[in-house]
């Protein structure tokens, strides 16, 4: 559910609030773009949004239909695949600072809120009193 939460999050307002969403995070990046390179950069934007709503969606369909074999599958895939997002997050962060100028107003905000989705659901996973089945 948390994961779910957390695409929606991010991925309804990438869909939808596009410019706002830009400003928030990245306010006097675009100035200098071409129009024509604005509008690419919009529609990245609007793609990526699409794949977290798919994301959402898709976790939520398995959730749903899966037995408790999947669900921890899923739960430990996806904290895992939340623990690497953060290294890349890391590293996103040293490149931005070494852009002249560049300032990313919402990156404490993104950083607290994955850090505790992240934080969450490994302390879930390896909490769990579950193990997985030996497969053939």
């Amino acid at each position: 559910t948390v994961f779910i939460v957390n695409c929606l999050l991010w991925g309804v307002p990438m869909c939808l609030l596009r410019q706002p969403m830009l400003n928030g995070f990245a306010r006097g990046f675009m100035d200098g773009f071409s129009p024509l390179i604005k509008k690419m950069v919009f529609l990245m934007m609007g793609q990526a949004g699409k794949m977290m709503v798919c994301n959402a969606l898709n976790m939520a369909a398995i959730a749903s239909v899966g037995d408790e074999d999947a669900n921890y599958r899923m739960l430990r895939a996806t904290s895992l695949g939340y623990m690497f997002y953060m290294g890349s997050f890391a590293k996103d962060v040293l490149v931005e600072m070494q852009l002249d100028g560049y300032e990313n107003q919402g990156r404490a905000i993104m950083w607290f809120l994955n850090l505790a989705v992240c934080f969450y659901t490994m302390d879930a996973w390896a909490k769990a009193s579950f193990t997985l089945k030996k497969t053939k």
